[in-house]
């Protein structure tokens, strides 16, 4: 629950800017601002090269270990490619809006900055420093939040903003290093499992390929809109196809609580496997159906109270993307990972990207920009039920067996019921922003209370606290 948190305020502070910005910038700003966001998110990704995701594969004590047979060149290696990506965010911002060159070292300090502290982050994880973690991480948000608007209220200006948020990522970094270097020098390293550096090779290639596959197509749609249409329509398609922060942040702590917890367990049981991977499923379905019904029904409230009427064009795509919520629901990723079978992970991701990239165009000519969100949610069906299919072979269960159908099924119907039956009793003598907010209590209350008591009863509590 902690992880979750950590990354959730994060992204909910990257939220409220994006709606703030919707309310009080200009199209052509604010779809600038939102191609820059895309291209921090995805090279970030990039330039941490899976060493993020790689330190939740093995204990703490096994990390020190490696860290020190680690050779230096591959460290010096490292430096190198970050320093290249961070080229490329620059010339991608050159190249789309941003085009004062002076400004190059100050973009190098805020791009290699943010990945460093991904990285440490994801070590203080590992460490276990939540009590660290988890104030930081309010106390940044509330820091990035509040700067935004600062700059967007003493007159907009894109090169102010990166100068403040680059103190902002240096003061929180130095905190990170402080708190890391002490909690790396505390493990005690007689706990080390050993792993031979060709396994740790082969591991860490596969999970920086699957990451960097995964944040690819996440991505892809709002890259091609960044290049294919002016400023205003891409922040009209970003808009729509905006994510919801807390389901990414949520299937990472599932993934890893279940991960973890097999990985705490060392039991080779199948009933038991069977029950984690269902588990999770549940507990990612209750949040996932609850939300879906709920922006689906709300959708025109939604889109008109957060982003303003300006932004009413989005409602069409906003429709479509929501499928992009569905798959979240199949958690399997997480037990191919604990059985070490990385290469079942990126096979996934290169079916997810081809057979994305082969209804690109036809849905595209179709459907217009909304084609090319529905590309992405049927090839994210497709993966999951690949990883569904890896898993129950593993296993040497049916594929339908390891997926808690019914659960589904019913949850489907309750909040769809519900978010049909609140919203048309609502409109009847509501507003837009009352109904949006009452209907958001409604169906939020029941989504957070079934998922506390499905949380409680499964095996993954016993981990997360």
């Amino acid at each position: 629950m902690i992880l979750f948190l950590v990354r959730f305020f994060s992204n909910m502070a990257t939220l409220a800017v994006m709606i703030y910005f919707a309310h009080n910038l200009l199209k052509e700003d604010n779809g600038n601002y939102v191609n820059f966001w895309v291209y921090l998110t995805v090279l970030s990704t990039i330039a941490t090269a899976g060493i993020s995701m790689l330190s939740f594969t093995y204990s703490a004590a096994t990390l020190r270990k490696l860290a020190g047979q680690i050779s230096k060149r591959y460290y010096t290696g490292y430096v190198l490619f970050i320093l290249a990506i961070a080229l490329v965010f620059c010339l991608l911002l050159y190249y789309n809006g941003y085009p004062d060159v002076s400004k190059l070292p100050l973009l190098l300090v805020f791009f290699i900055g943010n990945v460093l502290n991904i990285l440490f982050e994801a070590f203080l994880m590992n460490f276990k420093k939540f009590r660290f973690l988890l104030p930081s991480s309010v106390l940044y948000a509330v820091a990035y939040v509040s700067i935004h608007f600062y700059v967007a209220t003493v007159g907009y200006d894109f090169y102010k903003l990166i100068a403040y948020l680059s103190m902002l990522i240096i003061a929180k970094l130095l905190l990170n290093i402080i708190v890391c270097v002490k909690a790396f020098k505390a493990v005690d390293v007689t706990d080390a499992v050993p792993v031979h550096l060709s396994r740790l090779r082969s591991t860490w290639l596969n999970l920086f390929a699957f990451e960097a596959s995964q944040i690819f197509v996440r991505y892809l749609d709002k890259l091609i809109v960044s290049f294919i249409v002016v400023e205003e329509l891409a922040a009209i398609y970003f808009n729509g196809t905006v994510d919801i922060p807390f389901l990414p942040i949520l299937l990472a702590a599932v993934s890893n609580s279940a991960s973890l917890f097999l990985t705490r367990t060392q039991r080779n049981d199948k009933r038991l496997h069977k029950q984690i991977i269902s588990d999770a499923s549940s507990i990612m379905s209750t949040a996932s159906f609850s939300v879906f019904a709920f922006l689906f029904f709300y959708r025109h409230e939604f889109i008109a109270v957060v982003f303003s009427e300006k932004y009413m064009a989005s409602i069409p795509i906003f429709a479509i993307a929501l499928l992009k919520l569905l798959p979240n629901i199949f958690t399997l990723p997480f037990y191919l990972q604990y059985k070490q079978r990385a290469g079942l992970i990126n096979k996934g991701a290169v079916i997810d990207v081809v057979l994305t990239l082969i209804l690109l165009y036809p849905l595209y000519a179709w459907l217009g920009l909304s084609g090319i969100v529905l590309s992405f949610a049927l090839s994210s069906f497709v993966q999951g039920a690949y990883y569904t299919y890896c898993a129950a072979a593993m296993l040497q269960v049916p594929a339908l067996s390891l997926l808690p159908l019914k659960n589904w099924a019913i949850k489907m119907l309750v909040f769809a019921g519900l978010a049909f039956t609140s919203h048309y009793l609502l409109s009847n003598f509501l507003s837009e922003k009352p109904r949006v907010i009452f209907g958001m209590l409604i169906i939020g209350a029941a989504g957070v209370a079934w998922l506390l008591y499905e949380y409680k009863k499964s095996k993954l509590l016993n981990f997360a606290s």
